[in-house]
């Protein structure tokens, strides 16, 4: 439903609107990253009782440790020449 990038500081902010009148709606966070030499993907389920709020995670994702849900995942980054300096570390 959205993309964004990280600021400098790793804050991001992501917004989306969905309705599905035959099932329910399945949040995930897909964080796309190299901070370990090889691309990676990271799935974060969030959970039903955040949607129509503001969800906010309790602690920094450390991308240098292992995650649970983590993949090998190549993935291309296309250039924004729109796109400033400090934001242009993926999410």
């Amino acid at each position: 439903m959205d993309e964004a990038y990280a600021s400098r500081n790793g804050a991001f902010q992501l917004h989306g609107c969905a309705s599905d009148i035959f099932s329910k709606i399945d949040p995930i966070l897909k964080i796309y990253h190299k901070c370990k030499g090889t691309p990676k993907r990271i799935t974060i389920p969030i959970d039903q009782e955040h949607l129509d709020k503001v969800f906010t995670f309790d602690r920094p994702i450390d991308l240098k440790k292992a995650h649970e849900k983590e993949q090998d995942h190549e993935y291309h980054v296309p250039k924004c020449p729109n796109v400033k300096e400090w934001q242009t570390t993926t999410v």
